[in-house]
């Protein structure tokens, strides 16, 4: 996004500010990552922007009622992706939702956070080959 930067003020102090909704929206994420035991939090243009050179999971929706009107989802930042990786970009990009290891995972919490939880359970069926016809799995298919 578009913000105003460089020094305010008058003769006597002057400081260097950024002013934008994107800084505030940032200032926020800080907050929230900084309450919850994970590392880097980034929105879903920041992650979109850069998912084919970090590995992200999708944390969870959150909403900053001071700052935007509706709950977004926001990625952890999980490392860079290594060279190998990367040295097929055009493939890379291509391919990325495949080659992301954090794919079932997105797709479960995505589905948890929609309310999708018959959706959810039959994912982690698949991902991680868990037993859903337990009584638990089958009330939430419902």
């Amino acid at each position: 996004g578009e913000g105003k930067c460089g020094n305010i003020g008058n003769d006597q102090m002057k400081r260097f500010s950024m002013f934008s909704s994107v800084v505030t929206l940032c200032y926020a994420l800080e907050r929230f990552s900084s309450s919850v035991p994970a590392g880097i939090f980034v929105d879903k243009w920041v992650h979109a922007d850069s998912k084919t050179e970090y590995n992200y999971r999708t944390a969870w929706k959150v909403l900053f009622t001071k700052r935007c009107k509706n709950a977004f989802l926001v990625h952890e930042l999980m490392g860079k992706k290594s060279d190998e990786d990367n040295d097929e970009w055009m493939y890379q990009l291509e391919s990325a939702e495949a080659a992301d290891k954090y794919k079932p995972w997105n797709d479960w919490v995505e589905r948890i956070v929609e309310g999708e939880s018959g959706e959810a359970a039959t994912l982690l069926e698949k991902a991680a080959g868990v037993d859903t016809s337990s009584a638990l799995f089958v009330k939430l298919k419902e």
